[in-house]
């Protein structure tokens, strides 16, 4: 038979709770929140982790948080852009 794998959302609760609690608590405070949201990202992004199936789940949080990110930034910019267009002026 198969090895059975931990479903995602218990490797991220355990990379939270257990792995990476040490590395957590050595961050800084404003860094700390930082960690936080990698985390949140990688759960909110549960069905991609899960069709990764990946058994190092650590490489999917991080895919995960890189994409919302980048997608975020993406935004940024197109939003700076309009306002750039709208203000007249230039950067």
């Amino acid at each position: 038979m198969g090895r059975t794998i931990t479903p995602y959302s218990r490797q991220i609760a355990s990379l939270y709770e257990d792995r990476f609690k040490d590395f957590r608590r050595g961050l800084a405070k404003k860094h700390q929140s930082a960690f936080d949201e990698i985390m949140r990202i990688g759960k909110r992004q549960l069905v991609a982790g899960v069709m990764a199936s990946n058994p190092y789940s650590i490489e999917t949080v991080l895919l995960s948080a890189y994409v919302e990110l980048k997608s975020d930034l993406e935004e940024m910019k197109l939003q700076i852009q309009k306002l750039s267009k709208t203000d007249g002026s230039d950067f």
